[in-house]
Order: structure tokens, then C-alpha cells, then sequence
């Protein structure tokens, strides 16, 4: 049986891919249904979950969603909320339960991938749509501000399953 070594190396590797991994899935099945598929948007399909808050994403499972149920208008979104959600809190887990270094650097490794995650979001934003400097401001607070606040709260999970005990 092969032995892996809990580490911050360990731990933020292993969530980075789980996140990419779980958000791909939900985003290019969401894309698809809702026929919005274009490959200028691959690094919202990679990295998009991180600025969705959980709020919104179970939002979008409210039933009063589904009084007229499509699979192009209501499953898509339910695909998104729920790809959101499950993405971020698995490898919220993953990066906590992997990580040897304690509470602390369970935290800093969700919260590097969140960081990571918003920071790619906003320079392919600001190189592809920003014409002039007022939405190079709303992408700021738009994308690294939610995916800062965001990764807070997925950290805290993180810290949360670590099993290091004080």
C-alpha cells in the first residue's frame, strides 16, 4: 500500500486538483445543457466556484427555481449552485484532513488556492474585457474580493477537519 505523507505540499496539491476537477465537471455539464460553451470562458470553467458565495450557490436550489422545469433554463443553474458548493467544501476537506502542519497551514493551503483562483480569474478579465479603468475596479471587487472573503470561509472548514487537537 502506498504511504502519503501529510504535508502543506501534500495537502494543497491534492485540494488544487480536486477543486479544478470538481468545478470543470459542473461547469462544462452546466455549459453544455445551457448551450454556452465557448472557450473564451475556460478559466471561468477552471476556477469559477471560487466566487460564487455559499450563499448563492444554495440559493439556487430554492424549489420556487423549478416551477418550470427545463433542462435548458433550470438545470444549469442547479448544476452551478451545486458544483459551487461541492467543489470548494471537498477540497476545503481534503485540504485540511492532508495537512500535517496543524489548523494554521490547513487554512493558508485553502486559502492559497482561493487566492490563486481569483487572481487568474481577474487577469484573464482584465485582458479580455476591460476597455478603459472603471471595470478594472468592478472586476477587482468582483473577483479578488469575493474570491478573498470566500476563501475565508472555506478555510475555516479546513481548519475545522484538520485532526490536529490543541
Amino acid at each position: 500500500m502506498v504511504q502519503i505523507e501529510k504535508g502543506f505540499k501534500t495537502s494543497f496539491a491534492l485540494a488544487f486538483i480536486a477543486y479544478v476537477a470538481i468545478t470543470v465537471t459542473f461547469s462544462l455539464i452546466s455549459a453544455f445543457l445551457s448551450g454556452s460553451f465557448g472557450i473564451e470562458s475556460l478559466a471561468s470553467y477552471l476556477f469559477q466556484s471560487v466566487l460564487v458565495p455559499p450563499n448563492e450557490a444554495v440559493a439556487q436550489l430554492n424549489p420556487s427555481n423549478f416551477e418550470h422545469f427545463g433542462v435548458t433554463t433550470t438545470l444549469p443553474p442547479l448544476l452551478s449552485g451545486i458544483g459551487a458548493l461541492i467543489a470548494c467544501t471537498i477540497s476545503a476537506i481534503i485540504a485540511g484532513w492532508m495537512c500535517g502542519g496543524g489548523k494554521k497551514t490547513a487554512f493558508i493551503s485553502w486559502y492559497l488556492i482561493a487566492v490563486i483562483s481569483s487572481v487568474i480569474i481577474y487577469v484573464v478579465n482584465i485582458v479580455l474585457y476591460a476597455e478603459g479603468v472603471g471595470p478594472v475596479f468592478d472586476y477587482l471587487f468582483g473577483t479578488l474580493l469575493a474570491g478573498l472573503l470566500i476563501g475565508i470561509f472555506y478555510g475555516a472548514i479546513a481548519m475545522l477537519v484538520n485532526p490536529e487537537y490543541y
